[in-house]
């Protein structure tokens, strides 16, 4: 039985994408998950295991994730973008002012300037919801701590009985 020796990460990325010369984005042509960002298998993890193929971009051209919290975020915003020009490292929160400064996402909330209780809706004060909507922080911490005091249990005193 003849030995075949595996691919390196590298030499299956360069095979996955396709240069668009009018943008210069590197479009992904591999599997992509719901959202259209392109998956690529790790290899030696185990067949199921995948990386974004934005993450495997910026790794392979020396640019290494600085923690779990960062994620790939686009220049371009095309998902299947895997150019490293068109890469960078960031936030969930720098995704969403990202997000805000393009005036993507839900527009009804992108254009208010203050929430309904009148904090002013900036980047320190805001945060995205599941739905991509932006949410006053002031509003949702106060929710919070309403909800605590309704919701935490009450230590009672231990009865001590004579």
């Amino acid at each position: 039985m003849a030995y075949t020796r595996r691919r390196s990460l590298a030499e299956r990325f360069a095979e996955k994408y396709t240069p668009e010369p009018n943008s210069g984005c590197w479009l992904w042509l591999a599997a992509v998950n719901r959202k259209g960002y392109g998956l690529i298998a790790r290899g030696a993890d185990g067949p199921g295991k995948y990386w974004h193929a934005t993450h495997a971009s910026l790794m392979l051209h020396e640019r290494p994730r600085p923690s779990r919290e960062h994620m790939a975020l686009h220049h371009c915003d095309v998902p299947s973008c895997v150019n490293p020009d068109h890469l960078y490292w960031g936030t969930v929160q720098d995704n969403f002012n990202d997000m805000v400064r393009r005036g993507r996402g839900r527009m009804d909330s992108t254009k208010k300037d203050f929430c309904i209780r009148g904090h002013a809706m900036v980047p320190g004060n805001l945060y995205g919801d599941p739905n991509g909507r932006r949410q006053c922080k002031t509003c949702s911490d106060v929710r919070h701590a309403e909800w605590m005091r309704k919701n935490r249990p009450q230590k009672v005193a231990p009865c001590l009985s004579i």
